[in-house]
Parts: C-alpha cells; sequence; structure tokens
C-alpha cells in the first residue's frame, strides 16, 4: 500500500485515496481521473473478485480513464484493505454496500452518468446492484458467475477461503452458499449488459452466466464469448478489455 500510494501521487492527474463509511467500518478506494476531459465525464465503478484487490486492474481501468471515463477502484466487503485493514466482511447482500458507492459518485459533480464492472466474483457482486439501483446505466461482467459456490467444484479450498471472507465458520459457511444466487434478481436487470466469459472458464461456467443474460431483461445486452481462453479472459486479457471499455463507453457517453 506504501509503494501504491507513491505510485499514485506521481500519476497525472494524482490519483485520489476514498474512504466510504460503511456499517461499522470504512470501504477503501482510489479515483483514477482521465486527463484534459471536460466535466462532467463518465464514471465507472470497478470491482475486483473475492480474493482480488482494487490495485491489481489498474492497467485494465487505464483503458477506461484513457477513453475519458473516470473509475473508481473499490474493495468492497470482503476485499483488500477493507477486508484486512478494516474488519469489513463480505456478506450476501453486497449490494447493500455498492449502494453506497453509487450514493459517492451520484453526489460528485465531475461525473454524469455511472457504470459498474466486475471480474471473476465481481462479476457475480455487479449483477446484485444493477438488478437493485437504477442509476447503474452499464454494467460488465468478465467471467462472473450466476451462483459463486460453482467455484468449490475447480478448488475445494475456496470453501474455506470464504468462510474467511465472510468472517464466519466453515460450517456456518454451508448455510451462507445457497443464499449466494442471482437467482430473482437477475430477471431484474434492464440497463445496457455485457456478459465476457470463455466456454474453457474452469472457474466460472458459461452455463452459468449464460443463465444471467437469458434472465435479465435489459433491451441492450450481449455475451461475448472468447473460446478457450482461461479466467478473466486470461490470454487474451488486451482484447477483451479493450472491448469491454469500447462498450461501456458506447453506453455512458451521452
Amino acid at each position: 500500500m506504501d509503494s501504491f500510494t507513491c505510485y499514485a501521487s506521481l500519476c497525472d492527474p494524482p490519483m485520489e485515496q476514498v474512504t466510504i463509511p460503511y456499517k461499522d467500518y470504512e470501504m477503501d478506494g482510489w479515483f483514477i481521473l482521465p486527463k484534459n476531459v471536460t466535466y462532467p465525464c463518465p464514471v465507472v465503478l470497478m470491482i475486483p473478485g473475492a480474493t482480488g484487490f482494487k490495485e491489481e486492474f489498474i492497467l485494465q481501468a487505464q483503458n477506461m480513464v484513457d477513453r475519458g471515463m473516470a473509475v473508481l477502484l473499490m474493495d468492497g466487503p470482503g476485499q483488500g484493505t477493507t477486508l484486512y485493514f478494516n474488519k469489513g466482511y463480505l456478506e450476501v447482500n453486497i449490494e447493500n454496500a455498492y449502494m453506497k458507492m453509487v450514493d459517492l459518485l451520484e453526489k460528485d459533480e465531475r461525473f454524469s452518468t455511472i457504470g459498474v464492472i466486475g471480474g471473476s466474483t465481481g462479476g457475480y457482486y455487479v449483477p446484485r446492484l444493477a438488478a437493485v439501483d437504477r442509476r447503474v446505466e452499464a454494467c460488465v461482467l468478465n467471467s462472473g458467475s450466476y451462483y459463486p459456490e460453482e467455484i468449490c467444484d475447480f478448488a475445494p479450498i475456496y470453501h474455506h477461503k470464504f468462510a474467511v471472507l465472510c468472517g464466519v465458520s466453515d460450517e456456518e459457511m454451508k448455510e451462507l452458499w445457497p443464499k449466494m444466487t442471482l437467482e430473482g434478481l437477475a430477471e431484474n436487470i434492464e440497463c445496457p449488459l455485457l456478459v465476457v466469459h470463455s466456454d474453457t472458464d474452469p472457474i466460472f461456467s458459461l452455463k452459468g452466466v449464460q443463465r444471467l443474460y437469458d434472465e435479465a431483461r435489459s433491451k441492450d445486452k450481449e455475451i461475448k464469448v472468447y473460446p478457450g481462453m482461461w479466467h478473466c479472459s486470461a490470454g487474451i486479457e488486451s482484447e477483451a478489455f479493450r472491448y469491454m471499455s469500447d462498450w461501456i463507453i458506447d453506453r455512458l457517453k451521452k
């Protein structure tokens, strides 16, 4: 964090550190702002995966910043410094925390339209937000999931890892898994929706996100499949993130 903070201060313009109060702790983030842009500009809320952290997404966020969008990179509950420093644990209804982030963006006069993007388990979290918050005007999933318990089929150790993220015992985690689903939520998504996935993703199935795509009521929706790639478009990252960035700015720039 010390090294990244130094890096952030050297950016042009410098990144802005963000803390958002939630329950009895704070969620940590970074604002990355485009250079030579006319405000108000579009802004994208970017969420990492289950064991991810906001700083690792900086190069992917830069694709959006280069296109004139601001990015709010956040560690939500159960992620990065929000978890490890602030004791903010993952919760079933995580969209409640993300709505606080949208509150911040809505009140900031520098920003206009709001989009959201999530990778891996973040691609399960962000459609939960899009399903309940009409302020989100575009939603992108990169290798997301309909029911994240499927990650345990890839590596059973993730049962324990998610228990740690949730601050519960392994036994208590068994009761939480069935509640972590987009069932009853996906059908409420109406904003433009982009689902990016691979038919050979070993962690989250194409079948799951296909169900999400089919149930979403968005009139503007697309599922982009990169054959033969790994999780989170690994193997074709540059092309995939350029595609996602072009897609979302087309929906947010008005």
